[in-house]
């Protein structure tokens, strides 16, 4: 897939071109294997290529990209089955311990937020097209960093950065899409039982409705993983 030129801002250059090389990865623009030259991608940019080059160790710390002996950068391969039950372990413990911490303190805003999101995602559940999936993806990420953010717990925040599922489950969802395969996401608009477990403000109830629709979204998945 061609790599079209894009002319960046000054500011703020190196979280610019992560966010860039993240997109192509996960969207398959860079294929799993592929190895990544930091003067293109600096060319294809617009940039110097210490911005690339602190881009790109940023993503092998996301497990998008690996360093190869002798080779540089690469994107990384997908995720195993197993890898990827580990990382839903670990983020679901994280939701866990954001609800346990900041529940009680959720306000308004939150959950109107949530709800906004929760909607996002029923409309874009009822779309087969491209652009509807990358709706989907976006919205339920949204959904998910809100609950992540009621802790207001720093350092809980940054362990889901790194170990968040979106990135992993967006690369299954695109190279799917590209190669043929069927990702039926109507079934995934299941978030609005969620919003309203929040507004008890209760962490059992809670954390029990986000078991049940992790539990459902995980097996769905883990179909399409290699």
């Amino acid at each position: 897939m061609a790599v079209e030129p894009i002319t960046l801002r000054r500011d703020a250059l190196t979280d610019q071109v992560c966010d860039v090389v993240r997109e192509r990865v996960i969207e398959q623009v860079y294929r799993p294997g592929q190895r990544l030259r930091i003067e293109e991608i600096a060319q294809s940019v617009g940039v110097s290529p210490t911005p690339v080059r602190e881009a790109l160790n940023r993503l092998v710390a996301e497990r998008l990209v690996v360093v190869e002996p002798g080779r540089g950068f690469a994107v990384a391969p997908e995720l195993s089955k197993r890898q990827y039950v580990e990382l839903n372990e670990v983020s679901q413990w994280l939701y866990e311990k954001a609800i346990e911490i900041g529940l009680s303190t959720i306000t308004d805003d939150e959950l109107s937020e949530m709800e906004r999101a929760a909607e996002e995602i029923e409309v874009a559940c009822q779309r087969l097209d491209y652009d509807g999936r990358r709706a989907f993806l976006r919205a339920d990420e949204t959904f998910h960093t809100i609950t992540i953010n009621i802790s207001r717990n720093s350092a809980l925040i940054d362990l889901w950065r790194v170990w968040s599922p979106f990135t992993q489950q967006a690369r299954v969802f695109y190279r799917a899409f590209l190669t043929g395969e069927i990702i039926d996401i109507r079934r995934q608009a299941t978030h609005r039982p969620i919003v309203e477990a929040f507004k008890t403000r209760d962490p059992a109830i809670s954390i029990q409705a986000l078991r049940e629709h992790g539990g459902t979204t995980r097996e769905r998945w883990l179909q399409f993983v290699s």
